[in-house]
């Protein structure tokens, strides 16, 4: 059984917690938006996919601009 080496797993584990403390961020953030920005479902729809292009045109890998596009989608 292939172990993966210790300096990908410290990786692995930098980027979940750093990723981690970013989504708190942009929950807080989220939340500011949602007081002051009433959204009707169709604003909501094109606010999404606004946000899953860009994640797309940074060269955001495919499963993951997804992942994080159903996340906003279900705090909006």
């Amino acid at each position: 059984m292939d172990e993966m080496p210790a300096d990908a797993r410290t990786k692995e584990a930098k980027f979940a917690a750093k990723a981690a403390k970013t989504m708190q961020k942009a929950a807080r953030k989220l939340q500011d938006f949602k007081a002051t920005h009433k959204l009707n479902p169709y604003k909501r729809a094109k606010l999404a996919n606004a946000f899953l292009w860009g994640l797309r045109d940074a060269k955001c890998p495919t499963a993951y601009a997804d992942e994080l596009t159903e996340w906003l989608t279900l705090r909006l």
